[in-house]
């Protein structure tokens, strides 16, 4: 079953709320962890751009009926775009 959460970006005022559906709690945390870690990685770039990014990609993948490995790949792609910065 799925729920709707909010994203990580609506804990952040600099940016527009959102949901996405996501099929569990457990993925939410995950991707929240993403941001966490990508944050660290990338110290000059505000926390608030980070969620923005990670978002975008959650955004994209989402729909994809096999969830397992969504956490893995939105980081990827996230830490990807935020080094084209």
């Amino acid at each position: 079953m799925c729920s709707t959460v909010p994203t990580i970006c609506s804990a952040f005022q600099a940016c527009e709320l959102h949901t996405v559906s996501m099929q569990n709690q457990d993925e939410a945390q995950q991707i929240v962890n993403v941001v966490d870690r990508l944050t660290q990685k990338f110290p000059d770039t505000p926390r608030d751009d980070v969620a923005r990014v990670v978002t975008e990609v959650h955004r994209e993948l989402d729909g994809n009926p096999i969830r397992d490995y969504v956490p893995v790949l939105v980081e990827h792609d996230a830490r990807q775009r935020l080094r084209r910065r």
